[in-house]
């Protein structure tokens, strides 16, 4: 099975786990073309309300203050920033509804994809920014439950650091966005393979 399409693989970094009340503070992606034979990255580190913060997500979360009081940049910034990176991406075709226009997106994948899509569709939208994304994103997280089915092997959870012990992939820096993406691209490349 060969895919047709390039995927962006994305993962955030937040101060809390609500896309109501808490904020990305970092977003990395990996964009990678149909054969995972080559890849392109992305981060940005995002300003945020640190009144707003879960103290134990942003120690979770590989935050420091000095590092991001030099590299972070604004939300608007930042997403800015992600949708250009999104737009030369984007060869998955849609039409419109409206229109009947045809329009291009990019796939996007994720692991626990519910997670990094609300945050991430959540402040395009606040922001009032085009995301040039497929609303559905592929979870590698469902990929491994069909290739464990398949298997009949399963980790001990469907965490990413769990799964990439099991299926021997290298996880550096753990919950750092841009070593988490990595590591996700890496197990979808994995789990791809396997399923052919």
């Amino acid at each position: 099975m060969q895919l047709t399409n390039r995927i962006v693989f994305v993962d955030v970094e937040t101060s809390g786990v609500s896309p109501k009340k808490h904020e990305i503070i970092q977003l990395a992606a990996v964009r990678v073309n149909p054969s995972f034979s080559g890849y392109r990255t992305f981060e940005v580190k995002l300003q945020f309300d640190h009144a707003k913060a879960d103290p134990q997500a942003l120690a979770m979360n590989s935050y420091d203050a000095e590092l991001w009081e030099k590299e972070a940049v604004s939300p608007r910034e930042g997403m800015a920033q992600f949708a250009r990176f999104l737009e030369e991406s984007a060869d998955v075709v849609k039409t419109s509804s409206r229109t009947g226009r045809e329009y291009k997106v990019a796939q996007l994948a994720a692991h626990n994809a519910p997670f990094d899509r609300s945050f991430i569709f959540d402040l395009f939208k606040k922001l009032d920014i085009y995301i040039p994304a497929n609303w559905h994103v592929i979870d590698t997280i469902q990929l491994a439950l069909i290739h464990c089915n398949l298997t009949g092997n399963q980790p001990p959870s469907f965490s990413l650091s769990n799964l990439c012990e099991f299926y021997d992939i290298p996880l550096e820096n753990a919950h750092d966005a841009l070593g988490d993406v990595i590591a996700t691209a890496r197990l979808a490349r994995r789990l791809f393979s396997d399923l052919n």
